[in-house]
């Protein structure tokens, strides 16, 4: 809401700032809303809840794609890392087996199945914040501090969707990234980069993250 009023939080953002805000704002909504229905699901045993998870991640076909969704960002992020099939079939797996589980009212399965979801969730937001640090460092190093400051809002936006559980498993490291994402571009370093990506890195469990979602500097 900010971003689309240009006021309070995004009140100094340019217009291509405001754009990222929103895209990522409306995108962490629908997350929000999908990740709702497989929590629903789990806890009462509703295949149906499955579906409704499952539609909100896919979004609407578009010729026998799905470009404006969670699948598609999923996608896009696993490309940035040259980890095609880390995240989007890996989630749809694990939404087909909550609705097996959910229709033979296996509770364990149902929690297994979405505590896989939720991995696979995370991975993404993981993926794009902690890509962001590293775009936000190079556009600022090649003097582009527009380039920067929208790499900067679009990492705080992808972080925010991951930043509950970050901030309850390690408040230090959520200031880290918060504060880095909250610089002046003229003010970015390699050296703060990594700080903030190993601070980051520590919250891996809390995110259900596997090793192999891991980004490391040697990754950018």
């Amino acid at each position: 809401m900010d971003a689309i009023a240009g006021a309070r939080t995004a009140a100094v953002y340019s217009p291509a700032q405001r754009r990222v805000a929103i895209q990522q704002g409306v995108q962490r909504i629908v997350y929000h809303w999908s990740r709702h229905y497989v929590q629903r699901a789990a806890a009462e045993s509703n295949a149906g809840f499955v579906d409704e998870a499952w539609a909100i991640y896919v979004g609407e076909e578009k010729s026998g794609k799905y470009p404006n969704s969670i699948a598609a960002t999923a996608q896009s992020v696993e490309a940035d890392f040259n980890r095609t099939g880390s995240i989007d079939q890996p989630l749809r797996r694990a939404m087909s087996q909550a609705q097996k589980a959910a229709v033979d009212k296996n509770a364990v399965g149902s929690a297994a199945a979405a505590n896989e979801i939720y991995s696979r969730f995370h991975a993404i937001f993981y993926l794009g914040a902690a890509r962001s640090l590293n775009e936000a460092l190079k556009a600022a190093r090649e003097r582009n501090m527009e380039n920067a400051k929208v790499a900067i809002a679009e990492g705080l936006a992808f972080y925010q969707s991951i930043q509950p559980q970050v901030a309850k498993a390690d408040p230090a490291a959520d200031q880290a990234v918060v504060i880095y994402y909250k610089s002046d571009p003229s003010r970015l370093s390699v050296a703060l980069r990594d700080s903030t990506l190993a601070a980051l890195n520590r919250t891996v469990s809390a995110l259900l993250l596997k090793q192999s979602d891991l980004v490391t500097p040697a990754n950018f």
